[in-house]
């Protein structure tokens, strides 16, 4: 099992293809802190609060096809959402 290090922590793709890319103003990311600490009963110093993100990115595809068309370096399948 691979160690998780800070540096290893998930972070959003910040390239010219994310459809959108924002830094959450602080009262957003206050509010998720607080969903995944006080709602979800994880712990300030685990995982989970560590890494409640303060920046988010996405991709949108109309059609599966479309998102084939990434680079698989670009985006781990695991992190794909299709609407």
């Amino acid at each position: 099992m691979k160690m998780v290090t800070k540096n290893t922590y998930p972070k959003p793709i910040n390239t010219a293809r994310a459809i959108y890319y924002n830094r959450l103003p602080k009262k957003i990311w206050e509010e998720k802190y607080r969903i995944v600490t006080e709602i979800y009963g994880f712990g300030e110093t685990g995982f989970e609060a560590k890494t409640t993100p303060k920046s988010e990115a996405f991709w949108k595809f109309k059609d599966s096809r479309d998102a084939g068309e990434l680079d698989e370096k670009e985006v781990r399948v695991d992190s794909l959402l299709i609407f």
